[in-house]
Formats: structure tokens, sequence, C-alpha cells
């Protein structure tokens, strides 16, 4: 089963620019990614709170929200990526049937 490059690169790019955007907009809404406390917040950002939380300290608050909004991106990325590998294993198998050749 190969699975075609572009529907992961295209997922992933996809997962990226959705987290980076949920993240530079809790930024931007005036919340910190750095000290989150939000419940809901907290859970669908938690890659940058925990990135920003540890980097706070050593870089600065600039480079703490960055390195947050980015591991965000990377984080979403990654998911998206492992869905549409997984869907696209998915529909292969569906397509082969129990006999294990394609219909």
């Amino acid at each position: 089963m190969k699975i075609r490059n572009s529907a992961v690169f295209g997922s992933a790019l996809g997962g990226f620019t959705v987290g980076t955007v949920l993240a530079l907009a809790c930024v931007c809404s005036g919340a910190s990614l750095p000290v989150l406390r939000e419940g809901w917040a907290r859970v669908a950002l938690y890659p940058g709170y925990l990135v920003g939380y540890h980097t706070f300290d050593l870089l600065g608050y600039s480079a703490a929200v960055s390195l947050a909004c980015l591991t965000v991106g990377f984080a979403y990325s990654a998911i998206a990526s492992a869905i549409a590998t997984t869907l696209h294993k998915v529909v292969l198998l569906g397509a082969t049937g129990s006999s294990g050749v394609r219909k």
C-alpha cells in the first residue's frame, strides 16, 4: 500500500495552517499561550502551552509565544497527516475487500 505523498503533504500543510492560525488568534485576542489557564484552550493548544511555559524563563516572552504558536502548528500538522494516512489505508482496505483482491 503506497500512500500518495501529495495527499499527506496537503493534509499536513492544512493542519499546520489551522493550528498556527488558532494559536495566533488566541494570542491576538489577549490570551497568553505560556500562561494559558482555560480548560478548552489548554487542551486545544497544549503543545504550545508546554513549549511556551518552559521557554518563557529562558528566552523571554516574545520568543516563547513565537515558539508556542509554531509548536501548535507542527502538532496539528502531525495530527492531520496521521488522519489522512489512516483514512487512506482504510479506503484501500475497503477497496480490496476480504479476498485481498481489488474490486
